[in-house]
C-alpha cells in the first residue's frame, strides 16, 4: 500500500548537543531530530493508518529516511539548496519528478543534478514511478531559483520554459546577469503563460535591465515584489535608476506593491505605479520612504483602492491631515495597518481607526509619532477582539495607571509594547497575562521591580531593555523562559547612554535554573557597550552552565546572536508582507494552494518526540 507522509526537511545546521551524527530538521514550523528512533517509528506508523493526502516534503530528507520509507512517498516539494544530495536521495527524487510542484534550488545544483542524472542509472525495478528523465519535472508551480552564479542559469531556464504552468517564481541574485542570461530571462517571462506572482530577491542588480523586464511581464501578472538586503538605504535609491519603472504597464492588476526601499525625491514613480493599477485589484501594500511633502498626496490617493487589506506605511517624516487621514478610513477590509507618521489629531485618527476597523483588524502597529494615549490602548482591548498582533511605541507619563488587567489575555498570540516613561511599576497587577510571548520594553531603571518579572511566569520569550540590573535579578523565576532578547530599539529611542551599563556577569548569573531557555539575542553593540571580548565571556559563561549535573538547573542554549540590530520583532518596518499572514487563511495572491498543512490529519512528530526524547526537543 502506498501512502501520502509529511517527510521532515533538513537545515544546513547540524549543531545537536554532542552528537554530531544526528541531523537538524524541520517539519511543519516545528524543530525535531532525525534519529533512528524517530525512523523506526515512522516506517512502523506507515505500516498501521492511512495518512492524509496533505502532504508537504521541504528538503533534501535526512539519509535515516529513505532505505526504510522511500517507497511509501510522493514528494510533493523539494529544496536542493542546503545540501547536495547522496545517490539515494537522487534516486528518489527522479522517481517523484512528475510529481513535485514545488522546487528551491540554485541554478548551479540544478545543472548538476542533471549531468548526475546523465551518468546514473536506477536499476530498482520495483521503484513506484522509476523514471530517470529530468524532463519528467514538468508539472511545477512555484519555483524558488537562485542565480548568482551564472553557471546552470540556461539550464534552469529552459526547466522553467518546460513548466508551463508555473505560477510563482522567486529570483536571486546578488551578481549582474550577463547580457545572454539577461536576454534569456526575458524571454522565458515573457512567455510564462500562468505566472501571477514575481518576486526580485538580494542586492537587485537586475536593475539595469529592470526597463526591459517591466516590459516584458505578463498581462496575467497579479503579485510584483522587489525586496533587497539593505532595504530603505539612500545608497539604494542612489544606484537605482527609478524613471525605469516609468514602464510599467497602464491598468495592470497587481493584487500587490511592495517597494520597503527609500524614494524621497522620487514619489512620483511610486505614484505612477499606483495610477496604473485598476483601483479593484490591489490587496496589499508597503510603501518606500518618502520626503515630508509626499505622504499627503498618496494618503488621497490610497482611499480610491477599496479593497485593500494590509497597509504598511512604514516611518515617514511627512504630516498627514485629518481629512486625508479619514479618507482612509472609509476602507473596509483592512486587516493589517502599521504606521509611524504625524498625523493632525491622532489621537482622534486612532480611535477612528479602531471604531471602523475594529472588526477586521488582526494586525496593528502604531509608531512614536503618533503618540497614543492611555485610553486609545484600553479602546484597542476592549474593541479589536480579532486582533492577533500589536505593536506600540510610545511615550506615556503616569504608567502605573496603564489598564493592564482589562484585557491584554485576550490578545493572543503576540503583543509587543515599548514604554518611555518616568513612572513606576510598583503597584500593576500583571496577574492577568496568560501570554506565552511578551515583548515589553522598558527603559527606565526604576520603572522593573521584581512584582513585574514574577507576574510573568507563563512567559516563554520575553525582551527587557539593556541596563536593569533589577530585572536580572528576577529573570531566574521565568521558568517557562525559552527566549531572552537584551536589545535596543534602534532609531526609536533617543540614546540614554546612563542606562547603557549592562552587566552581562550580573545577568548570566542570575539565569541558572532556567533549563528552559533557548536562545538568547544581544541587540545593537554599538549602543549599548557590548565588545567581542565581552561576547567571548558569554561562551565561557554558558559552558560552565552547562556543566552543572542537574539537569533542572541547566540552561539548553541553541544559540547567542551577536547582532548589529535589535534582534527582536518590534518595528520591524522593512519586513515582507508574506511576515504578516492573514489570520490563518489561504493565500490567494500568487495563485497557488497554501503550503500549511493540517497537523492534525498527520503524524505528530512534535507530540512523538517530546514523550520519547525530551532532552532533544527543541521549540
Amino acid at each position: 500500500m502506498t501512502h501520502d507522509v509529511v517527510v521532515v526537511s533538513v537545515s544546513h545546521s547540524r549543531y545537536i548537543s554532542n552528537e554530531p551524527s544526528h541531523t537538524y530538521v524541520n517539519a511543519s514550523a516545528r524543530k525535531v531530530f532525525a534519529i533512528p528512533e524517530l525512523v523506526q517509528h515512522l516506517a512502523s506508523y506507515l505500516g498501521k493508518k492511512e495518512l492524509s493526502s496533505c502532504i508537504r516534503v521541504c528538503s533534501a530528507f535526512a539519509l535515516q529516511f529513505a532505505p526504510l520509507i522511500w517507497q511509501n512517498i510522493k514528494l510533493k516539494e523539494v529544496d536542493l539548496a542546503p545540501l547536495f544530495l547522496s545517490k539515494v536521495q537522487r534516486q528518489l527524487v527522479y522517481r517523484n519528478l512528475h510529481l513535485i510542484l514545488r522546487l528551491k534550488s540554485s541554478a548551479r545544483d540544478i545543472k548538476r543534478l542533471v549531468e548526475l542524472l546523465a551518468t546514473e542509472n536506477d536499476d530498482d525495478a520495483e521503484a513506484p514511478c522509476p523514471s530517470n528523465d529530468w524532463h519528467a519535472l514538468c508539472n511545477l508551480r512555484e519555483i524558488d531559483l537562485n542565480i548568482n552564479q551564472a553557471e546552470g542559469a540556461l539550464e534552469a531556464f529552459l526547466l522553467i520554459e518546460r513548466n508551463t504552468n508555473l505560477k510563482k517564481w522567486i529570483v536571486r541574485s546578488d551578481t549582474p546577469l550577463s547580457v545572454e542570461i539577461a536576454q534569456r530571462f526575458l524571454d522565458v517571462l515573457q512567455g510564462s503563460k500562468y505566472l501571477v506572482s514575481l518576486e526580485w530577491r538580494g542586492k537587485l542588480d537586475l536593475y539595469l535591465y529592470l526597463r526591459a523586464v517591466l516590459q516584458h511581464l505578463p498581462k496575467h501578472l497579479k503579485v510584483v515584489r522587489i525586496y533587497h538586503r539593505d532595504t530603505g538605504t539612500i545608497e539604494l535609491a542612489q544606484m537605482w535608476e527609478w524613471d525605469m519603472i516609468k514602464a510599467w504597464p497602464e491598468h495592470s492588476c497587481l493584487r500587490e506593491i511592495s517597494l520597503s526601499v527609500d524614494m524621497r525625491g522620487q514619489e512620483d514613480v511610486f505614484f505612477k505605479l499606483l495610477e496604473g493599477n485598476r483601483p479593484d485589484t490591489l490587496e496589499r501594500v508597503i510603501i518606500p520612504r518618502m520626503q515630508e511633502d509626499g505622504i499627503q498626496p498618496f494618503f488621497e490617493l490610497l482611499a480610491d483602492f477599496r479593497k485593500l487589506t494590509t497597509i504598511d506605511l512604514g516611518v515617514q517624516e511627512g504630516t498627514i491631515d485629518t481629512k486625508s487621514a479619514n479618507a482612509v478610513l472609509g476602507l473596509q477590509h483592512v486587516k493589517s495597518f502599521s504606521a509611524d507618521v504625524y498625523i493632525v489629531h491622532s489621537m482622534e485618527f486612532v480611535r477612528k481607526l479602531i471604531s471602523q476597523w475594529e472588526s477586521t483588524l488582526r494586525s496593528l502597529r502604531l509608531g512614536r509619532k503618533l503618540g497614543v494615549d492611555l485610553a486609545s490602548i484600553q479602546l484597542i482591548m476592549v474593541k479589536c477582539s480579532r486582533l492577533k498582533v500589536l505593536d506600540i511605541l510610545t511615550e506615556l507619563q503616569g504608567c502605573d495607571k496603564v489598564p493592564w488587567s482589562s484585557g491584554w489575555d485576550r490578545l493572543v498570540p503576540e503583543i509587543h509594547m515599548g514604554v518611555v516613561a518616568n513612572g513606576k511599576h510598583t503597584s500593576v497587577d500583571w496577574g492577568c497575562l496568560k501570554l506565552e510571548r511578551f515583548n515589553l520594553i522598558f527603559i527606565n531603571q526604576e520603572m522593573v521591580d521584581g512584582e513585574v518579572l514574577t507576574q510573568l511566569r507563563k512567559s516563554k520569550q520575553l525582551t527587557i531593555a539593556a541596563g536593569i540590573k533589577r530585572a536580572y535579578q528576577q529573570l531566574g523565576r521565568l521558568h517557562q523562559l525559552r527566549e531572552l532578547n537584551i536589545g535596543w530599539v534602534v532609531g526609536r529611542i533617543s540614546p540614554i547612554s546612563t542606562y547603557m551599563d549592562l552587566s552581562l556577569e550580573s545577568g548570566l548569573h542570575c539565569l541558572k535554573g532556567l533549563s528552559e531557555l533557548r536562545r538568547i539575542y544581544l541587540g545593537y553593540m554599538q549602543q549599548i557597550g557590548i565588545g567581542r571580548e565581552e561576547l567571548d565571556w558569554v561562551g565561557v559563561h554558558w559552558q560552565k552552565l552547562e556543566q552543572v549535573r542537574d539537569l533542572s538547573k541547566r540552561p539548553s542554549l541553541r544559540s547567542i546572536m551577536d547582532r548589529q540590530h535589535f534582534a527582536g520583532p518590534i518595528f520591524d518596518w522593512e519586513r515582507s508582507v508574506e511576515e504578516e499572514g492573514s489570520d490563518g487563511e489561504e493565500d490567494e495572491a500568487d495563485g497557488t494552494e497554501s503550503h500549511v498543512a493540517a497537523s492534525g490529519e498527520l503524524i505528530r512528530i512534535d507530540q512523538w518526540l517530546r514523550s520519547q526524547r525530551p532532552d532533544l526537543w527543541v521549540s
